[in-house]
């Protein structure tokens, strides 16, 4: 659905019918932010999010530990990293409380557009139970001495769920291909 939307989006411009090309096109006259927030408006509408939500497996996971009534945010901003170390999605050390994520909430990491070598977030273990850790415009300053990340392992078609209090990163993407990941919060 995204590569078809993304194709439409192209106006028929040649393309050699993959993710980046598509971008590339697209990016020369629109913002990113502005397309990828498109995207997930327009998967909301197909069911596509509704429909990774209610899989079995996971919507049993969810249920064990939130409990039936779940509800979860449906706008949120696709994680499309490219090769580069900085940028808007590129996000540095952080917890979702601090984007205003409830004690309750929970974040889902799932990739779409996915291979080894693009990287995916590093997280650190244990960081939910140190409560709200201290940042400044969003940047932790006050971080235990033995705190380590670790990189995430993941598999395509795979969910990552933590706590809105986990802090964690972005991974760099060593990849020419750019990786997109459906970063999605329950309550």
């Amino acid at each position: 659905l995204i590569l078809s939307e993304l194709k439409k989006k192209t106006e028929g411009r040649k393309s050699n019918n993959n993710l980046d090309d598509y971008l590339n096109l697209i990016l020369k006259k629109r913002e990113l932010l502005d397309l990828q927030r498109e995207l997930v408006d327009y998967l909301v509408y197909k069911q596509q999010i509704k429909k990774i939500l209610l899989s079995k497996k996971l919507l049993d996971l969810m249920i064990s530990i939130l409990g039936p009534d779940i509800h979860y945010i449906r706008s949120f901003d696709m994680a499309i990293n490219r090769n580069e170390e900085n940028g808007y999605f590129f996000k540095n050390p952080h917890q979702e409380f601090w984007s205003g994520c409830g004690l309750s909430t929970l974040q889902l990491w799932i990739p779409v557009f996915y291979e080894n070598g693009m990287g995916t977030i590093d997280f650190y273990p244990g960081s939910h139970k140190m409560g709200l850790i201290p940042n400044k415009d969003r940047k932790p300053y006050k971080l235990p001495k033995n705190i380590k990340a670790k990189n995430l392992k993941i598999n395509l078609g795979d969910v990552f769920v933590f706590h809105s209090l986990t802090l964690h990163k972005s991974a760099q993407n060593f990849s020419k291909e750019t990786r997109i990941a459906f970063p999605i919060q329950l309550t």
